[in-house]
């Protein structure tokens, strides 16, 4: 039975901004003895640790084994060179090359500098470019042995270049590792030949000819067996060149295997989608934090029909048996296929698994048979049929949300002719009529969708009064794999959002999609009606407050981070999920003269502070004391309190906290406030 595996707490952090270059003067670089020596690194002139250019690991983190002080003195004696841009650890593992070279590497294109590359290696320059692997992706970067500096006794830097890690083990990701190895990835699409690349496929990454490493199946040449009659191709990773590997994780293909190094190269690819089988206790926070920045479907599972090994190999750290091969291979094709046949909401390591969504996906036909379209340069919605025209694709959500738009492979707003706003979904209420087909309404407008005769035009608009033939349409259902990449996006989007789960990725959409994500906050909002009131959500630097009466109470909320300072940015946060950063303090102001607001919050350890007015700061800045537990009560201008829900996010926590305004609530588990909404009761 395949099971989704436990996760840590902390799955790693993700960053959105552009990383940077460091410059230090008369570095000092000691080449060290080995891994983890206490000897080696990179020191500023008096004898620091530079940690922009240390290595980190472990949660919570630490330096690999670099010391944070050496003796400067030593170091005047040392041979000098003028300068040197530094790009970490040149390792001969796949894994931690990918983690401690290339995440280092994305300067290339940034910097227009001449200089030596300094690299850290414990092995010969001539024994890593041996690898084929390696060689491979040093032609996609360009680089030769030439190019680096590597070493073998310590010197000092005159001007040393030091780009930010795009990386750090167990600690976090920018999404510019995956930008700068999505360009990789396409430029290792280059060298195979189209009938070489493999599509559409299951695929099964096997160790069974592997001779030492981590994880050993000893019977994995029978389940492999099992998978090819199901229609699984058996690939083994390192008889494959890195153009190769890079490309199974493309072309609507789900990869599955045990988790391990082969999965760290899902980066190079936008959307991965695969199967990881868990063999720890956790699945490592590496991967986490990289597929939150890459949009990754990569499902972590374990399976309760392995056991250890009676015959154990000790090239391997672990031996395991599948008990009954036969039903681990049906087991594991039917999880894959689940995936090919539903829909769901990515994982992106903030999950094991993805989050189904009860969703179907329609073309439309007319009353004449043509096929619904949308026009990509003006989003006009029309049943024309040219190169400019694409289907448009109906997304049904819980079978209650309707949502009109464009297959085209890029995100393209719908315009229909009637209805005021335009946006890359239009939301619409479908009825079913009595003959199997249907009708399209905007109760906005109390209009349905009339779709006019080619020879008038053969553009669809929204001004019927009742439901004429003009105004009936059917539906054909297509399949997921039939959808664009596009149509994925906005839905996954529409679908976290309308579903009201703390799902954990919001942070990504908001950062990579910011405005599709405010407009979809705009689509709810306009679906709201007296039975869903209990929504909350800051919009452009604006706390909304939904109203009982149909109407949103607006007011700025600012709220004081330790790591960040004032947040005062155009995210649209639902309970704290863009940043995960504990709260000081908070001040938020009303801008309905009709209401007034006050609040109170607990400093961790200490006790809850005065009630304070609304305009005013209740917390601490800069005494490093965080929230674990905030209230706040509304009163009408004649000073009658009014029913509100107060919610709260914690750190290391995933669920929301929902309790009545004047409750003085705290962390069940101590732990520091990262998020906070109001709405009426």
């Amino acid at each position: 039975m395949i099971i989704p595996s436990p996760l840590l707490p902390f799955k790693g952090a993700n960053f959105y901004s552009l990383p940077e270059v460091s410059t230090f003067k008369d570095a000092i670089y000691e080449c060290g003895l080995g891994h983890f020596d206490g000897l080696s690194g990179l020191f500023t002139k008096e004898g620091y640790l530079i940690n922009q250019a240390a290595f980190f690991h472990h949660h919570p983190s630490e330096t690999k084994g670099q010391p944070s002080w050496i003796n400067p003195q030593s170091a005047k004696t040392y041979p000098v060179i003028e300068t040197a841009i530094f790009a970490g650890h040149l390792h001969e593992q796949y894994g931690h090359y990918i983690t401690e070279f290339l995440s280092r590497i994305w300067f290339l294109k940034k910097l227009n500098i001449k200089a030596p590359i300094l690299v850290r290696s414990f092995k010969d320059l001539n024994e890593i470019f041996s690898y084929q692997w390696a060689r491979d992706l040093f032609s996609l970067l360009g680089l030769e042995k030439k190019d680096f500096l590597c070493p073998d006794s310590p010197l000092r830097i005159k001007e040393l270049l030091v780009p930010d890690a795009l990386f750090a083990e167990q600690g976090y990701c920018y999404q510019h590792m995956a930008e700068f190895c999505h360009e990789l990835g396409d430029m290792a699409l280059s060298h195979l030949s189209e009938e070489t690349i493999t599509k559409n496929k299951n695929i099964y990454l096997s160790r069974s000819d592997l001779i030492c490493g981590t994880i050993k199946i000893d019977n994995e040449k029978e389940f492999e067996n099992e998978l090819s009659k199901l229609g699984f191709l058996i690939l083994h990773p390192e008889k494959l060149s890195i153009y190769e590997q890079i490309s199974l994780f493309r072309n609507n293909n789900i990869v599955v295997g045990v988790l391990g190094s082969a999965f760290h190269t899902s980066i190079f690819t936008p959307a991965p989608e695969g199967v990881a089988i868990n063999m720890k206790d956790f699945p490592d926070i590496n991967y986490l934090a990289m597929d939150g920045i890459n949009s990754s479907r990569i499902d972590y599972v374990v399976y309760d029909g392995l056991a250890p090994s009676t015959a154990p190999d000790y090239n391997f750290y672990a031996t395991k048996t599948i008990r009954k091969p036969h039903q681990a291979a049906s087991d594991i094709y039917e999880f894959v296929s689940k995936k090919r046949e539903k829909f769901f909401i990515p994982n992106m390591g903030k999950r094991s698994t993805g989050y189904e969504v009860n969703s179907r996906f329609y073309k439309i036909k007319t009353r004449e048979n043509y096929y619904v379209k949308i026009d990509s340069r003006t989003g006009n919605v029309c049943v024309d049929e040219n190169k400019f025209t694409h289907d448009a694709v109906l997304f049904e959500l819980d079978k209650k949300y309707n949502f009109l738009l464009s297959n085209h492979e890029n995100i393209t707003n719908v315009s229909l002719m009637g209805v005021a706003h335009s946006g890359p979904a239009l939301s619409l209420t479908v009825f079913h009529n009595t003959d199997g087909k249907i009708s399209l309404y905007d109760p906005n407008l109390d209009k349905y969708v009339c779709s006019l005769p080619r020879d008038q035009g053969g553009h669809l608009k929204c001004d019927a009064k009742k439901i004429l033939p003009w105004e009936i349409y059917s539906l054909e259902k297509i399949e997921k794999k039939e959808i664009s990449n596009s149509v994925d996006i906005i839905c996954s989007i529409i679908a976290l959002v309308f579903s009201n789960e703390s799902w954990g990725n919001a942070d990504y959409y908001i950062n990579k999609y910011r405005d599709i994500f405010c407009y979809v906050y705009y689509l709810k909002n306009n679906n709201i009606n007296e039975n869903m009131l209990n929504y909350s959500s800051k919009i452009n630097g604006y706390l909304a407050i939904s109203s009982r009466n149909n109407t949103i109470l607006q007011g700025k909320i600012i709220t004081h981070r330790g790591a960040i300072g004032d947040v005062k940015t155009n995210d649209l946060i639902d309970t704290g999920q863009t940043f995960q950063s504990s709260i000081e303090g908070i001040n938020i102001t009303t801008f309905d003269t009709n209401y007034t607001l006050k609040y109170t919050v607990f400093v961790k350890d200490e006790s809850w502070s005065e009630w304070t007015s609304e305009g005013e700061f209740a917390g601490t800045t800069g005494a490093g004391k965080t929230l674990s537990g905030y209230s706040a009560k509304l009163f009408d201008k004649n000073g009658q309190e009014i029913s509100i829900v107060c919610h709260a996010k914690f750190m290391n926590d995933d669920k929301i906290y929902s309790y009545a305004g004047g409750s003085l609530f705290t962390s069940p588990h101590v732990s520091d406030l990262i998020g906070i909404s109001i709405c009426f009761a």
